[in-house]
């Protein structure tokens, strides 16, 4: 094997903006290694400057119950591959609305998981980008394991286009079996993994 690959072997040219609404679709022009310009699709959100930011910009909250030693769910309409699939609450860090990723964490969780309170863990490292969250994607995203919330009397109010439902006292092998069968987004994938991995090595399963 020779000297990896750096991205600072790969420099962006230039970067437009294609398409906005929900997402930003961006053309990425760059330099390969090789010297062949390349032009990619790069899905993201602005960055306010009119290119794709690219540091966390939305937040994954696993709960997690110990007493029953379950979590719980959100099963949600996903509108790519046109089907109800599972995730942990997810959602957007806005920072014109979130004082900071764990301020999105509890909104998220109460708007979607109907949960609120309980002991927020941060299982990725807050200081730095975020976790990709696919190859054609710039959106990067902060995780949260949050020990014993409980049912919010007043939870957050969930966007209208939204649909889902939520399914509590969720085991862990019925956690691996939604993964197993396909059945969870990645970003969820990726926050269920962690956590199981803090719960485990923490004696909390």
């Amino acid at each position: 094997m020779g000297t990896p690959i750096t991205t600072t072997d790969i420099p962006i040219i230039s970067e437009e903006k294609l398409f906005r609404r929900y997402i930003t679709v961006y053309n990425r022009t760059i330099r390969q290694p090789s010297g062949l310009v390349s032009n990619w699709d790069v899905v993201g959100h602005d960055d306010g400057t009119g290119r794709p930011a690219m540091e966390a910009n939305f937040v994954a909250v696993f709960p997690w119950f110990t007493a029953s030693k379950t979590t719980a769910l959100v099963r949600e309409y996903a509108q790519g591959p046109h089907e109800m699939l599972y995730t942990v609450a997810c959602g957007a860090y806005d920072r014109a609305k979130h004082t900071s990723p764990l301020h999105a964490a509890q909104s998220e969780l109460s708007e979607e998981s109907r949960l609120t309170g309980g002991t927020y863990i941060a299982l990725s490292d807050l200081t730095g980008p975020g976790i990709a969250e696919l190859k054609w994607s710039a959106n990067r995203f902060h995780v949260f394991l949050c020990v014993d919330p409980v049912k919010d009397e007043h939870p957050g109010a969930r966007d209208a286009e939204e649909i889902m439902d939520t399914w509590e006292g969720v085991t862990v092998p019925d956690l691996k079996a939604v993964i197993t069968r396909g059945k969870m987004l990645l970003p969820s994938v990726q926050a269920s993994w962690m956590a199981v991995e803090y719960l485990e090595k923490n004696g909390m399963l």
